[in-house]
């Protein structure tokens, strides 16, 4: 879900997990009820089991990736299939107990996972590290040493990165069916994360960038001349000729035909520097459009 997913971000992967398993406890004994039918109380349960999981899943995930940020696609292999391992080994140890104590039995044991979950002492392993067995430092052996602020600097630098790498691309395919699945899976990041830091290090999400780049080649095309609305609209990327014009009224002030008929000539005879920078698209709010109070 977005808002744990943010929470994650900004450094709270314990809490985070820690009210997925409460949330995951509350589930299983809201159930309790729904033994004799009552559907109102099943229907909750689910709801905040869905929360909690995803919760959970979010929290791991990014405690996983913290391990190696470069073997992102690795870990998450193996931390799926571990994940799925775990839910059909706790499907077989359930089976016993539905057959003796069913519905109310079921509900309190699997209640009872996440609150042994929640005895256990936290682990801290994306922000401690403990030090190695066999060798010294200054507070003696076996203690836990901070990764300090040099190690969160080297993550971010990365991040920025695969963030520059993402907008590269955009820059050089803005024409192909682009998305923001796809580009996550570019830079083996989920697509939730990539719009969270994209829009962090440049003020707005990557699909927005996008058709502002598709925008900025239309206005292009149109001042050229000899192409239609529509066959701009799809040499561009875009597929659907509404969208198109309503992103392009928004960033230009005017529709697609009317900058087209307004800006066949005006731009003659002027250096394309400064064609390009005249004509750029506004980013990250709307033009006023002409008349417009």
């Amino acid at each position: 879900m977005p808002t744990a997913g943010r929470i994650v971000d900004r450094g709270h992967a314990k809490a985070v997990m820690t009210a997925g398993l409460m949330l995951s406890i509350i589930a299983w004994l809201v159930m309790i009820p729904a033994h004799d039918g009552r559907i109102a109380w099943l229907i909750a349960g689910i709801v905040l089991i869905n929360v909690g999981h995803t919760s959970m899943l979010n929290a791991s995930q990014s405690t996983c990736y913290e391990l190696r940020p470069e073997a992102r696609s690795r870990l998450n292999a193996v931390f799926m299939t571990l994940f799925f391992a775990g839910g059909a080994a706790g499907g077989a140890a359930v089976s016993p107990v539905w057959s003796d104590y069913e519905w109310i039995g079921t509900c309190v044991l699997s209640a009872a996972w996440p609150a042994w979950a929640c005895s256990r002492p936290p682990h801290s392993a994306g922000t401690e590290r403990r030090a190695p067995r066999g060798g010294r430092s200054s507070a003696g052996c076996g203690i836990i040493v901070r990764v300090g602020s040099r190690s969160v600097d080297d993550q971010r630098l990365r991040d920025l990165a695969l963030l520059r790498r993402v907008r590269d691309r955009m820059d050089r395919e803005y024409a192909r069916p682009l998305n923001v699945a796809a580009l996550a899976r570019g830079v083996n990041m989920s697509a939730g994360h990539l719009s969270r830091q994209f829009r962090a290090a440049y003020g707005e999400s990557p699909y927005s960038y996008l058709m502002t780049r598709r925008i900025e080649r239309a206005m292009a095309l149109l001042r050229r001349g000899g192409k239609s609305v529509t066959e701009v609209c799809f040499e561009v990327g875009c597929s659907s000729l509404g969208t198109f014009s309503t992103r392009f009224t928004e960033l230009v002030g005017m529709s697609p035909s009317a900058y087209k008929e307004r800006e066949t000539d005006p731009m003659e005879g002027m250096p394309p520097c400064v064609v390009k920078r005249v004509t750029r698209p506004i980013r990250n709010r709307e033009a006023q459009v002409p008349g417009a109070a």
